[in-house]
């Protein structure tokens, strides 16, 4: 047991198609595959499949077209993104939910830790991944969005990574003795 509250083992996977969610998985799902692959992966190891904020124009959410051709293998939509800068997008995945009787869920998709539950789920408890999707029937989502600031501090922390750039670091009690003793 890893903590006294539910612990979903889960990832966002980069397709050739746009990102897929995984939930309740045993091993790592590769990167770069076709979403239906990926899908397949994710299905044989006994997850579940979900759409992280699709719509979203300025992400790379599944495309519609792929998502509509994939539908039958899809358990669940994220209907609230935290990071969504037009709310319009929530609404629409949504509709498109709702639309196809798939169940939604709130993603904060957090970069940084004051991010983090930004919005979420309430439901029932549930015990592995067919429960959670009825528990999902049942659940409402809850929470606010992150300002769209934090696009670009993440824009910032991908550039400084790209560039090799380390932030300035203080020296150890030792390092800065050496230091003084050396001028």
């Amino acid at each position: 047991e890893l903590a006294d509250f539910p612990v979903i083992i889960g990832e966002e996977v980069k397709t050739t198609d746009g990102e897929i969610l995984g939930l309740f998985l045993s091993e790592d799902v590769p990167r770069d595959l076709p979403a239906s692959e990926t899908i397949a992966r994710i299905k044989h190891q006994g997850g579940i499949v979900g759409v992280p904020h699709p719509f979203d124009s300025l992400r790379s959410a599944l495309l519609e077209d792929v998502m509509l051709g994939l539908i039958d293998q899809i358990d669940f939509i994220e209907a609230l993104n935290a990071r969504m800068v037009f709310s319009a997008h929530n609404d629409k995945a949504r509709t498109f939910a709702r639309e196809r009787g798939l169940p939604v869920s709130a993603g904060s998709d957090a970069h940084s830790a004051w991010e983090v539950a930004r919005v979420s789920v309430r439901m029932p408890p549930f015990e592995g991944p067919r429960d959670f999707i009825a528990a999902l029937r049942q659940g409402s989502l809850t929470g606010r969005l992150s300002t769209p600031f934090v696009h670009l501090i993440s824009r910032y922390a991908y550039l400084r990574r790209a560039l090799g750039w380390k932030p300035p670091t203080r020296p150890s009690p030792e390092e800065a003795d050496a230091a003084g003793k050396e001028s």
